[in-house]
């Protein structure tokens, strides 16, 4: 007889999922069993009402247990004092609490938290205005003196007096900051940081206009522990830029994004000063081009692994491409200049230092004297580290500046190439003969991109590949989906949308050698039912479906969908002439939808409405075409019983 295989994990999490929808749902009737239940379940179930916004003080009383060290309960209007002080008593050993806009939390609970909890090191009270006061910031003082991360972003109601005090009673433990968007911070609120903490190793500023170069540097100086720094959205001036990164020590992180500031002196800036630079995150600035980038990739190569330069548009073609002297050892005419200037000095200076030749003293450099460093290395220093790279919107870069930017970046696993007008398959084929191992590419709105490029892609990573986004690519044909498809057996990403060459065969043909896809984007394709039966089949596991616009298809394509995947959370079906025997298979097989787009369905009535408001537990947002057959009493009805379910008619 042969013996039964053992339920995947995947499975057995899923089945696990379905008994906690089940238990959500008739909580009234099972509570007093739920103080029964393993410590992992009920913080599995924890998470399942907190992901949906239902979490409630009446839950905590049967899911909180002592040996809990970290509870988050972002996003959660049910949650008030009453909770806190429960759980106060109840969890001595807490060390992280997340209460990130939570508005009927007040600065009592938070009190009560502080002193039965003198473990809490981590603190999120992020849009939750009013619970940082005075009498919240005395019980820090007095019991908890270990907290390590504290995060107030948007506290648009915090004062100053309260915010000294917090820093004052335990600034020397903190070690990650962020005030990301709260009006009130000024200089003054980051020399009492740059005065008490001085162990800071991270600090987020964020959309802050009241800050100045003054505050941030001295907190730059005097944090010589700091390795993250966020400044994305303030009002900077190249010259305030360059300040802060000379005052800074050894930075790890640096967001820079939409820092009008920002052009090749503070590139350079940072190239030179930050020699172990991980993750530079620079959007949509414009101002500086692809020479200081070259400085950032010589200097950092050995470190950084993420880069992001999205709507950068300065960047040039010839800067890329001026860097394939650097990928073949050679140097240009300045690198040259440069280097034997770099010789002068340190001759000098080693003269100075010895003494001249026959006791005659050498004329001494001032202090001041600019250092040249030399910039450029030998070949085999050229190898750069970077792993993550996003240049989308780069609309004057070509395959030429590209090839040599992979030249000089051989280890990147995920590229993002959206947006590039210019480029052509040879770029494509540049990167896969440069590259290995990559399991991120986006191509998206790429015009010029042909089937050869999904071609080399499946041939070069087709072993590694998970995610691929294709969007808005009318040249390639379903065929090259076909032939990509016979090299890919790990993808669980593809977004097709708008790729109306895409037909049945290549989707099914890429579909059933990939039963792993989790998200699936065929908006705007060419494709029947024949290929949604096909997923029906094949991806039970699916997540996320978008069919928006599918000529083709028909409500017999998307209920087979419905009833084979049915952990399906995302689902668009906009202007498939949807019907109400089709709103009534979703709402009985897909319990773990969230969101629901019907827009351009006219066809809909009160009857298929109210199924999926009513009938769906998880669902978070329904969105329905104004011109629905939906009255104005549905509607009330399905706020009366669903008061937390955004309604959206388009």
């Amino acid at each position: 007889m042969l013996r039964k295989s053992a339920p995947s994990s995947r499975t057995g999490h899923c089945l696990i999922g379905v008994c906690l929808s089940w238990i959500i749902r008739n909580f009234s009737r099972v509570r007093q069993q739920l103080l029964f239940l393993p410590l992992s379940l009920k913080r599995r179930l924890l998470v399942e009402l907190v992901d949906e916004g239902i979490l409630a003080d009446v839950h905590l009383k049967y899911l909180i247990d002592g040996r809990m060290s970290s509870l988050n309960f972002d996003c959660n209007d049910g949650i008030t004092d009453e909770g806190l002080f429960y759980i106060s008593k109840t969890c001595p050993r807490l060390e992280s609490l997340s209460l990130r806009r939570c508005p009927r939390v007040t600065h009592k609970g938070l009190s009560s938290v502080f002193s039965n909890c003198p473990l809490v090191k981590h603190l999120d009270v992020a849009e939750s205005d009013g619970v940082l006061d005075h009498k919240a910031t005395k019980s820090i003082q007095l019991h908890c003196r270990s907290l390590n991360t504290l995060v107030l972003d948007r506290c648009l109601s915090l004062q100053e007096k309260d915010f000294m005090k917090v820093i004052g009673s335990m600034g020397g433990f903190l070690r990650e900051l962020s005030l990301n968007g709260c009006v009130s911070c000024n200089d003054r609120w980051l020399s009492q940081v740059a005065q008490r903490c001085g162990q800071l190793e991270s600090i987020h500023l964020e959309d802050l206009s009241s800050v100045t170069v003054t505050g941030i540097s001295e907190v730059a100086r005097k944090c010589r522990s700091l390795q993250s720094l966020n400044l994305a959205s303030t009002f900077l001036s190249a010259q305030d830029l360059r300040m802060i990164i000379f005052s800074s020590h050894d930075l790890r992180k640096l967001d820079l994004s939409f820092v009008h500031g920002v052009d090749n002196s503070v590139i350079t800036q940072i190239a030179n000063n930050c020699p172990s630079l991980q993750h530079l995150r620079i959007l949509g600035v414009q101002g500086w081009s692809g020479m200081a980038l070259r400085h950032i990739l010589q200097n950092c190569a050995s470190t950084l692994h993420t880069l992001l330069l999205d709507n950068c548009k300065d960047i040039s073609n010839d800067a890329l491409i001026s860097m394939k002297a650097i990928a073949n050892g050679g140097l240009s005419l300045l690198d040259q200049i440069s280097n034997q200037i770099t010789t002068i000095a340190e001759t000098n200076n080693a003269g100075n230092a010895g003494g001249g030749a026959g006791g005659e003293e050498q004329r001494a450099f001032p202090e001041n004297h600019p250092k040249f460093v030399r910039r450029f290395h030998s070949a085999e220093s050229t190898a750069c580290a970077l792993r993550n790279v996003s240049l989308c919107g780069q609309r004057y870069l070509q395959d030429d500046g590209l090839e040599a930017f992979f030249s000089l970046c051989p280890n990147i696993k995920s590229i993002n190439l959206s947006g590039m007008p210019l480029i052509t398959d040879q770029a494509i084929r540049n990167m896969s003969e440069r590259l290995q191992g990559v399991t991120e590419v986006d191509i998206s709105l790429c015009q010029e991109l042909t089937g050869k490029s999904l071609e080399y892609i499946g041939e070069r990573f087709g072993s590694t590949l998970t995610v691929l986004r294709l969007y808005g690519n009318r040249n390639m044909e379903s065929e090259a989906l076909a032939q990509l498809a016979a090299h890919c057996r790990k993808l669980e990403y593809i977004s097709m949308y708008g790729c109306s060459q895409m037909e049945d065969e290549g989707v099914i043909s890429l579909v059933k050698r990939n039963p792993n896809l989790q998200m699936i984007d065929l908006s705007v394709c060419n494709i029947t039912d024949n290929s949604l039966f096909v997923i029906a089949e094949n991806c039970r596991y699916l997540q996320t479906l978008r069919v928006n616009t599918c000529r083709k298809i028909t409500t017999a394509g998307v209920s087979a969908v419905a009833q084979g995947c049915p952990h399906l959370n995302y689902l668009n079906c906009n202007n498939i002439n949807a019907t109400d025997a089709l709103l009534g298979k979703i709402s009985r097989h897909c319990q773990f939808l969230r969101t629901l787009s019907l827009a351009s369905n006219e066809n809909i009535s009160d009857a298929g409405f109210l199924l999926c408001a009513r009938g769906l537990p998880r669902l978070k947002k329904l969105i329905m075409s104004c011109s629905s057959d939906v009255s104005g009493s549905a509607i009330k009805i399905a706020r009366r019983d669903r008061p937390t379910l955004q309604l959206l008619f388009v």
